[in-house]
């Protein structure tokens, strides 16, 4: 931009220039023509070299006032105006050499209104005007020598004033050159203060564009943002009320308290139980509401949560009608937004109904293992009448054989003592057989108790061992050693062994070329006691595979269908589990998994 600017200053000095040297040949030429015309038309006719010098010089001052318009003349300026004031001095000088009236002095004169008209219009400074004035001088002297023959002419005053207005025309020069470089300064400080006074106003648009910009995009982002948080107002007041719909609607008694203990807010269902408007709960503590027992409890149950940190949920009863009413409850601490425990928050969910139901279907499962210990037994009959059968002929037989003798008269009282120990051991035997079918079908229920699993398995294999003579199946405990005891209810968990090897001896039984035999194992697995019962049958079928522990589900022509899902139903409910898995050769492996009872658990 500084070069561009500096070209067109010197393209407009040149230009300039150019004007006025077409001013100074109009001067010329107005000049000369005044001259010419008086010496046409005055009293003397000069119409000599005089006169043709002038009209030479009107012609060239004529032609060069309208061709140095053109863009040529823009390029060479300076030289032309050089040109064009010494052509001046030379073309005045020669007119008053070759004047018949020798009047140089009138030439002095005109060169001295030259140099001074040079002086002040022309814009080349002080060093071309010296230069202008030289050849002015110069001229002037060739035309004094050439008229006069010597130069004293120049010595005189008329010279010397000649001289010093040359002088002057020289100053003055200067002295306007100085003042067109400070205009010229002073226009270029005015333009660069402009310069900059447009860049600032432009930096200054932009910033303030950008900043309007800045603004706009601010106040579209803060009314979005009005619109954003004014939603977001809206939907947490929406929130905040289907969330104290919900809590005020629900069937479970919610309440808040403090760290003191006082009621911040209950919901309706609580208003309902209590019988007293919530504007009385709150702010009271639980030994205004309730008895000091229950008022104890749950304060207690309060602190727990407070010191521990952590939800906690418990069973309780209240007074809230006869008879009281079961719950199961939830009690959580409530944190602000510092994190900081400020409450003890509580649900409470009406479980008498499932209680009841619970109660319902456990008596309904003791009276379907009931059934499947009766058809079990049925199933057992025959064998057991044959296994009974035995025992009571042996003490029949010995007790005939011991009248036979005393009657006799034989009686040999070591070998009647044999026969009668014969008839006790029979006897024995007999009531054994008698009590494992008793406590197989008793319907008496016993609370659970640490019993062996070892023992169990035993009291069931004895009980289904003449089944298992009958079908030609061996059956056989491999009791693991050491085996800490179970928290059960000792007549279930024997059923469901029973069932598990009747199970196995029916499926080995059924076997082509299998080994007719069924193993009970026990062993310990971790925190669990695991009791394996194995037959070398065919095998459970792929249609029955996935619905194995599903009610009425049997492939057995006279089959409940009850006994796999009353046994895991029995394990589940001792907190253990009960699956089948295909053995690595023929047949199936039923294990079941008990914990351990807590007293016999080593401390963690």
């Amino acid at each position: 931009m500084i070069d561009m600017a500096s070209d067109s200053r010197r393209r407009s000095t040149r230009r300039r220039l150019l004007d006025r040297s077409r001013f100074i040949l109009l001067i010329c030429a107005v000049v000369a023509s005044g001259f010419a015309g008086r010496e046409l038309f005055g009293e003397m006719h000069f119409l000599g070299a005089r006169f043709a010098i002038r009209l030479v010089g009107i012609g060239l001052a004529t032609v060069g006032i309208f061709t140095l318009k053109g863009p040529w003349a823009v390029r060479h300026a300076w030289p032309i105006a050089i040109g064009i004031v010494s052509a001046a001095y030379i073309m005045t000088a020669l007119a008053g050499a070759v004047s018949p009236t020798h009047e140089y002095a009138t030439a002095a004169v005109l060169f001295v209104g030259a140099a001074l008209t040079t002086a002040t219009v022309v814009p080349w400074g002080p060093g071309i005007q010296c230069l202008t004035v030289l050849v002015a001088a110069g001229v002037l002297a060739a035309a004094v020598l050439w008229k006069d023959g010597n130069l004293d002419a120049v010595t005189t005053d008329p010279g010397a004033a000649v001289v010093m207005a040359f002088v002057l025309s020289v100053v003055t020069a200067r002295e306007f050159e100085r003042y067109r470089a400070a205009h010229r300064r002073e226009s270029r400080e005015r333009q660069r203060a402009d310069a900059a006074l447009r860049q600032l106003n432009v930096r200054l648009e932009q910033r303030v564009a950008q900043r309007t910009a800045e603004l706009e995009a601010a106040n579209l982002r803060l009314a979005a943002e009005i619109v954003e948080r004014r939603k977001a107002a809206e939907a947490l007041q929406i929130s905040q009320a289907q969330l104290a719909d919900t809590v005020d609607h629900s069937t479970a008694m919610v309440a808040l308290k403090d760290v003191g203990g006082r009621y911040l807010l209950v919901n309706r269902e609580f208003e309902r139980l209590l019988e007293r408007p919530r504007a009385e709960v709150v702010g009271c503590t639980d030994h205004q509401l309730f008895a000091d027992g229950l008022a104890e409890r749950l304060s207690a149950r309060d602190d727990e949560v407070l010191h521990g940190g952590a939800p906690i949920s418990f069973e309780h009863e209240l007074p809230v009608g006869e008879p009281p009413r079961a719950y199961v409850c939830v009690k959580f601490p409530l944190h602000g937004a510092d994190g900081a425990v400020y409450g003890v928050g509580s649900m409470a969910t009406d479980i008498t109904l499932l209680k009841q139901l619970q109660e319902e279907l456990r008596r309904h499962q003791d009276e379907l293992a009931h059934v499947l210990r009766l058809h079990t037994i049925g199933e057992m009959a025959a064998a057991l009448a044959h296994e009974i059968n035995q025992p009571l002929c042996a003490i029949a037989n010995y007790a005939q054989g011991g009248v036979h003798r005393l009657r006799a008269g034989t009686v040999d009282p070591d070998a009647l003592l044999q026969a009668f120990e014969h008839i006790a051991l029979e006897g024995l035997r007999a009531g054994q057989i008698l009590r494992g079918i008793r406590g197989l079908v008793q319907r008496e229920v016993e609370d659970e108790t640490a019993v062996d699993v070892n023992t169990l398995a035993g009291e069931a294999l004895r009980v289904l061992e003449p089944q298992a003579r009958r079908h030609g199946v061996t059956v056989r405990l491999e009791g693991g050693s050491d085996l800490p005891p179970v928290h059960a209810n000792a007549p279930q968990i024997e059923q469901v062994i029973v069932n598990l090897m009747l199970n196995g001896v029916q499926a080995t039984a059924a076997a082509i070329g299998a080994p007719r035999e069924v193993v009970v194992a026990t062993t310990r697995s971790g925190e669990n006691i695991e009791v394996a019962v194995s037959d070398r049958g065919e095998g459970i079928a792929p249609t029955v595979a996935g619905r194995l522990f599903s009610p009425f589900v049997t492939t057995k022509a006279d089959g409940l269908g009850l006994g796999l899902a009353i046994s895991r139903s029995i394990i589940e409910n001792h907190g253990g589990r009960l699956w089948a898995m295909p053995n690595s050769g023929s047949g199936t492996t039923f294990r079941f998994s008990l914990p351990i009872a807590a007293s016999a658990a080593p401390p963690a």
